[in-house]
């Protein structure tokens, strides 16, 4: 399947699924109303509408139908056909005092010439654009991944909200029957405030569609589902330099610009354009003499003088650009060691801040009376394990992202 129809069926995947959400009951937080959203639903409309992706997808699409005219013969026929000459007048000559006319030839010429590349420019050249498609595929991938990541992100800061003001009700319900007005007051503030963060990071998830998007979108699932998991610090490392997008994107552009210095060098190998041509002359009279119609052919080689392969800027600057990109990637499988060993310590700290947070809530549920205090320090306790669950979903993803993991977790 090409590039253009997969985009023509996320497309209309896309509107099949916007249809069914546009259908779904709206819920109301505050003042206004959302569209409930899951979190596989919601990266998946992202993957089929955001601009950044449809861009790349675009360009790859473009290297793609260049791979045929690049692998080519550069072989640059050419034919032409000439027929003359014309006379406005014809020539004569004169015998004995009498005046006699002579016929003019008009001859027929047919060339054809072409050119014959130098050695190696056809293949070098097929290499490169193969490593163009294979380069621009692999940064399509991380591409993808990364703002799937992002927009990740941006549904759990939108559920961290949400959740907060499910909370919030619940305590202003229970201080209502208990008839604490002053307490109701500083929650309904409280609630007020926390509905606004929503809208905000609502409307951040709509960013990623880029598909004019204005609706606010209400995150949906189970954030009680994201458990904390084991990992081995070697294996996320192994997994990141052998998986990572930008890692794979990196490598891949080394394959290029090595490429690249090959096409630059084969390049300076002369090409010859040879011609060979045909002439037919009629039988024409001229100056008392006839003569029968003739055939004449030649052949011919053109060879440029290779001025070019004085200065070598092309090599020069083929073999820089390899250098550069084989020390990029060097300096970022050092930053992708670092980058994951700081992930795997901060999702450590994420699950004990986790665990903490569960231990004072369960005991906050354990010694729950009905009274104000104790309604106000339940929903103290379970704020902080709201920001818990959700840090510590945010620490999992970013974990999995720098080690090259791009599997979200199910909610």
């Amino acid at each position: 399947m090409n590039i253009k129809s997969s985009v023509l069926i996320l497309s209309l995947l896309g509107l099949t699924s916007n249809s069914l959400v546009f259908g779904q009951q709206k819920s109301q937080y505050g003042s206004d109303r959302y569209i409930p959203v899951s979190l596989d639903y919601f990266v998946s409309q992202v993957d089929g509408s955001n601009v950044n992706i449809l861009a790349k997808r675009r360009i790859v699409d473009t290297v793609a139908a260049q791979q045929a005219p690049m692998s080519t013969p550069n072989v640059n026929p050419t034919v032409s056909f000439s027929h003359g000459s014309y006379f406005s007048s014809l020539p004569y000559y004169v015998s004995s005092g009498t005046t006699y006319p002579s016929s003019s030839p008009q001859s027929n010429t047919i060339s054809f010439s072409g050119t014959y590349e130098g050695w190696g420019k056809l293949s070098a050249r097929t290499n490169y654009y193969a490593a163009e498609l294979e380069r621009n595929t692999v940064e399509l991938d991380s591409l993808k991944n990364a703002i799937k990541m992002d927009a990740a992100y941006s549904f759990f800061d939108t559920l961290r909200y949400k959740l907060s003001w499910n909370s919030f009700q619940s305590a202003i319900q229970k201080l209502q029957a208990l008839k604490a007005d002053d307490a109701v007051a500083n929650l309904t503030r409280d609630q007020s405030n926390t509905s606004k963060d929503l809208k905000y990071y609502s409307y951040t998830m709509t960013t990623f569609m880029s598909k004019g998007q204005v609706d606010l979108l209400e995150p949906t699932g189970d954030i009680d589902k994201v458990v904390p998991r084991n990992f081995k610090l070697k294996d996320l490392i192994d997994s990141a330099l052998a998986n990572r997008g930008d890692v794979l994107a990196l490598s891949q552009s080394v394959k290029s610009s090595q490429m690249a210095l090959e096409m630059a060098s084969k390049n300076r190998n002369m090409y010859i354009s040879p011609s060979v041509w045909v002439s037919r002359t009629p039988s024409y009279s001229s100056s008392g003499a006839d003569y029968n119609t003739s055939v004449a052919s030649g052949f011919s080689i053109t060879v440029p003088i290779p001025t070019n392969l004085l200065f070598n800027a092309d090599i020069t600057e083929a073999s820089n650009n390899l250098a550069n990109v084989e020390d990029y990637l060097a300096d970022l499988k050092a930053r992708v060691v670092v980058e994951v060993n700081q992930a795997y310590m901060q999702y450590g700290y994420a699950v004990d801040k986790l665990t903490a947070a569960q231990d004072d809530y369960k005991a906050a549920v354990s010694n729950a009376g009905n009274n104000v205090d104790s309604v106000l320090n339940l929903r103290d306790r379970e704020g902080n394990l709201i920001d818990a669950k959700i840090n510590h979903a945010k620490a999992l993803i970013y974990l999995l992202k720098v080690s090259g993991d791009y599997k979200l977790p199910k909610i």
